[in-house]
């Protein structure tokens, strides 16, 4: 059976929305809060999900990337040369790639693009955290739309992560984390 883009998009959501409730089981701030999750709890779901962080040296297309288990842990390669506001992303866009199961087969590793689901969801559950649900009640409260907290997620995303995210990428994942939000509290 076919799906269309709303429906899919909805059975993404509540896939991201499973991941951010079993990431609260072990760190109860993730995605909720005022704030984005400690580096402590970072560290401790990371830990939980058995994964081992290290810095890549040298070129690489890819900004980091979750490799299958080896030895019971998941490698976790984040290149070196990143800002301090990538790194924050990509722990937990790659945490989420594990949690999802995605990284558990050699065959996830190619890069099949952005607008991928494994990719879609994996971003999503990163800006769960890094763009709080409490930063967007508090848009509500000054009585902002919803299209203009809209735009204020697209202009905190491009402001963070933009120079290197095509303009589909930001549209599709201000849609999302705005729905995320609205839809489960999120």
């Amino acid at each position: 059976m076919r799906f269309g883009k709303e429906s899919s998009d909805t059975a993404l959501i509540r896939n991201v929305v499973e991941l951010v409730r079993s990431a609260q089981r072990i760190e109860p701030r993730y995605a909720h809060g005022p704030i984005p999750a400690y580096t402590a709890e970072i560290s401790n779901l990371l830990r939980r999900a058995t994964c081992r962080v290290y810095f890549v040296r040298g070129a690489t297309g890819a900004k980091a990337m979750a490799l299958v288990p080896i030895a019971g842990y998941y490698r976790i390669g984040i290149r070196v040369d990143l800002s301090v506001e990538e790194r924050l992303f990509v722990i937990r866009h790659e945490l989420g790639h594990v949690l999802n199961g995605d990284a558990d087969d050699w065959i996830t590793l190619a890069d099949r693009g952005y607008l991928t689901w494994e990719e879609r969801v994996a971003d999503l559950f990163a800006l769960a955290d890094l763009i709080p649900g409490r930063l967007i009640e508090t848009l509500r409260r000054a009585r902002l739309s919803w299209r203009d907290i809209r735009a204020e997620i697209e202009a905190e995303i491009r402001a963070r992560w933009g120079p290197d995210w095509p303009w589909a990428r930001v549209d599709d994942r201000s849609v999302l984390r705005l729905r995320l939000y609205r839809e489960h509290g999120i």
